[in-house]
C-alpha cells in the first residue's frame, strides 16, 4: 500500500515552480530571451526552470522575484493554493501601486466598505 501526502514532492514543487515562472513572464508580457537576459542566465536555463527540469538557486529566485514583481511563496503555490488566500495576493498587487494611488485606493474601499459592508453592532 502507497502512503499518499499532502505534501509536495521536490519534483511537484519545480512543476508549480516553473509553471509560475512561465505564467507570470507571460503575463508581463516577457520573452523567455527577455527575462533570461533580466536574469544574466541562458534562454535554455529558464526554460529547464518553466519546465520543471531544473531549479534555480536560491539568489536566482530572489532576481525571479525582482524581475517579475512578486513575492517568493507566490512562485511555489499552485493557483488553487493562491486563490484560497486572495488578500495576499490583493496586497501585494497594491503595493505595487505609488503611495498616493494606494491612498486613494484606501479612500475607495473605506467608502464602498461603510455604504455596503456589514453593519456591525
Amino acid at each position: 500500500m502507497t502512503k499518499t501526502s499532502p505534501k509536495k514532492s521536490p519534483l511537484q514543487l519545480a512543476k508549480v515552480l516553473g509553471e509560475n515562472i512561465a505564467l507570470l513572464r507571460k503575463q508581463r508580457s516577457l520573452t523567455q530571451s527577455q527575462l533570461a537576459a533580466a536574469l544574466g542566465i541562458e534562454i535554455e536555463t529558464l526554460s529547464k526552470y518553466e519546465r520543471g527540469i531544473m531549479s534555480p538557486r536560491v539568489g536566482q529566485l530572489e532576481k525571479i522575484c525582482g524581475v517579475l514583481e512578486v513575492a517568493a511563496w507566490t512562485l511555489f503555490a499552485s493557483a488553487q493554493e493562491q486563490s484560497a488566500f486572495p488578500g495576499f495576493i490583493f496586497s501585494e498587487q497594491i503595493q505595487t501601486l505609488s503611495l498616493k494611488d494606494r491612498k486613494t485606493l484606501q479612500g475607495l474601499i473605506g467608502l464602498y466598505v461603510d455604504a455596503h459592508g456589514v453593519k456591525r453592532k
